[in-house]
């Protein structure tokens, strides 16, 4: 998967979407950890997915939501200055002095510019 066709999918969205969460994801370098655990006799099994040292119970909304969105900025390019606003009815980012991108939620277009950092520095 590259970088350019996520970013142009990510473009194409009409509204936030888990399986572009997916492969946002993957993209950043999310990887999947399966923990099993003794409960009440039971064993049971515990996803968790990492980005660097930090843990989430499941992939962040980075399509829906800004707070998930920086989660992405930080890991990927820490001490950048990012702006993700909504203009015209559409999301709007750019970071540094990037490329600016709209998409349909300002969260999607600051993972689309993440995304475009990330191709930069490859």
């Amino acid at each position: 998967m590259g970088f350019a066709s996520l970013i142009e999918d990510l473009g194409n969205l009409q509204a936030p979407n888990r399986r572009a969460d997916e492969r946002i994801a993957l993209a950043i370098g999310m990887r999947e950890r399966r923990q099993t655990f003794r409960e009440k006799g039971e064993i049971k099994e515990q996803v968790y997915w990492y980005l660097g040292e930090k843990a989430f119970p499941r992939i962040p909304l980075f399509t829906s939501s800004l707070d998930a969105a920086m989660v992405a900025v930080e890991m990927v390019a820490p001490f950048t200055l990012g702006v993700a606003f909504r203009r015209f009815g559409k999301g709007s980012a750019v970071l540094n002095e990037g490329e600016h991108f709209d998409a349909a939620t300002p969260a999607i277009a600051l993972c689309m510019a993440v995304l475009k950092e990330m191709e930069n520095k490859a």
